[in-house]
């Protein structure tokens, strides 16, 4: 279990997260969901170390967080310059031996022998995810793992998501859009005023779905009709 205890982080004095808690079963997706500016990625951020906390504890199994327990999927990846998918692809596997280039990249279809700066922003995406999938990490935190991708791309991500899940992964990842996290997450954690407003089952996706925001998004549709 993930277990995050009062986080408080402020920047320039501004709070982003206020004594956020929350608890992550393995062998699950979690998703968060919140409106851009949140604190969605902040909070990423944290878990994978790449901020501090004002205050608050993360562990992991009643042990402290540490980096070789986390892979971590940036929105948008970052690429040294001037190197082949492949040679970014080995950099990973040398923490696991046991990956196969090759074979994953018969799913991922990818031209690995050319330079990343002749990718597509999919492609940067897919191969990225390549990468978290390659170091074998029991928590994988995924920051808008689909932004770029196509629809097949989109499908087959999801379905290797849920087998790492089931294999024992422990997998958080955000997103804005509603759908992918109703349609692939076993649970869905609002983030909101720096704190987790609910979590929501995967059981009661589909009714608290229908009401979520409804009354702020009604009222900005009928602003939206008086100015039409």
């Amino acid at each position: 279990m993930l277990s995050i205890n009062k986080i408080h982080f402020s920047y320039d004095d501004k709070p982003v997260l206020n004594d956020l808690s929350l608890d992550l079963d393995a062998e699950k997706i979690h998703g968060i969901l919140g409106p851009n500016g949140s604190g969605k990625t902040t909070l990423l951020h944290i878990l994978g170390g790449r901020l501090a906390p004002d205050s608050g504890t993360v562990s992991w199994n009643g042990q402290p967080l540490i980096h070789p327990h986390i892979a971590y999927l940036e929105t948008k990846p970052y690429f040294y310059p001037m190197i082949t998918g492949r040679e970014y692809l080995n950099l990973f596997t040398r923490q696991n031996p046991n990956f196969s280039i090759e074979k994953w990249n018969e799913l991922f279809v990818l031209p690995i022998d050319q330079l990343i700066e002749t990718y597509s922003s999919g492609m940067k995406k897919k191969l990225a995810l390549m990468g978290v999938i390659s170091i074998d990490r029991p928590i994988m935190l995924l920051d808008e793992p689909f932004n770029n991708l196509d629809v097949e791309a989109n499908q087959f991500v999801a379905k290797v998501l849920q087998l790492l899940a089931e294999k024992g992964k422990l997998i958080l990842l955000t997103s804005h859009i509603l759908e992918i996290l109703t349609a692939m997450t076993y649970y869905i954690h609002v983030l909101g005023e720096g704190q987790i407003m609910e979590t929501v089952p995967k059981d009661a996706f589909m009714s608290w779905k229908n009401n979520y925001r409804a009354d702020e998004i009604n009222a900005q549709i009928n602003k939206a009709k008086d100015l039409l």
